[in-house]
This record gives C-alpha cells, sequence and structure tokens, in this order.
C-alpha cells in the first residue's frame, strides 16, 4: 500500500503483512511471496498501469494471486461519489493471458459487499 497511515493501523493487528510500495514497480525478487493479494486497488488504475501491476503481482507471486476487485465490462468507467476516475475489472478474463490455472472467480454475496464485487483466485502453473 502507498497510504502509510492505513500501513501505521493494519500493521498494529497484523505485523509484517502489509508493506508500503507502489503495485506497478514492486520492490521484491521474483517468487518472492507465496501469495498476492489486492482488494479494490485495480479499480484504482489507468489500463497502462493494471497490465503493468498484474504483471508485478505475477512476477512476485511464487504460487497464487488472490484479487478482490469491482466486477463489470472490463475498462469501463464506475460513477463514484467523488468524481475520481474508476474503473471496472473482469479479473478472471484478464489472467486467462498469464500462465495461471483459474482457481475461483466468485461474485461475492450482496449481504456482504453491494457493489458487485469479484473474489478471483489463480495458481501459476508449475506451482
Amino acid at each position: 500500500d502507498k497510504n502509510r497511515e492505513s500501513l501505521k493501523i493494519a500493521s498494529k493487528r497484523l505485523p509484517f503483512v502489509f508493506v508500503y510500495g507502489d503495485i506497478i514497480k514492486l520492490d521484491f525478487p521474483n517468487n518472492f511471496y507465496d501469495i498476492v493479494f489486492d482488494r479494490g486497488l485495480l479499480i484504482h488504475l489507468n489500463e497502462w498501469d493494471v497490465t503493468k501491476a498484474m504483471d508485478e503481482m505475477f512476477r512476485v507471486s511464487s504460487k497464487y494471486i488472490m484479487n478482490i476487485e469491482y466486477h463489470g465490462e472490463d475498462g469501463k468507467p464506475i460513477e463514484w461519489r467523488n468524481g475520481l476516475p474508476l474503473y471496472y475489472r473482469d479479473m478472471k478474463e484478464r489472467w486467462k493471458s498469464y500462465n495461471v490455472d483459474i482457481i475461483s472467480d466468485v461474485e461475492i454475496p450482496y449481504e456482504i459487499d453491494n457493489n458487485r464485487v469479484h473474489y478471483t483466485l489463480v495458481r501459476k502453473h508449475g506451482s
């Protein structure tokens, strides 16, 4: 995460789980983490940066990548209350161009999150 205040709060509850960084240029060696996880990050990125972010997630993960993102027509703008540009992502379709197996792609129940969010889990081939 790039929000130091959020990291400070999260680290109090789960030390060593959250780190500061830029998703399009992660400062970790290849295959460093067993699992790389994002929640609502990719909706903030333009098309070029989403591809770079996915490349980085794939690079630093040795086994799994998990995304929880607003699901819809890939790249379609989301009407949002603050006017910032946000975009739907179809992570299942996006991951098909990588060397991965789709383990899961399910819509999170409306009662849990009413924003049409999908949970997508992929496993790198050979892991």
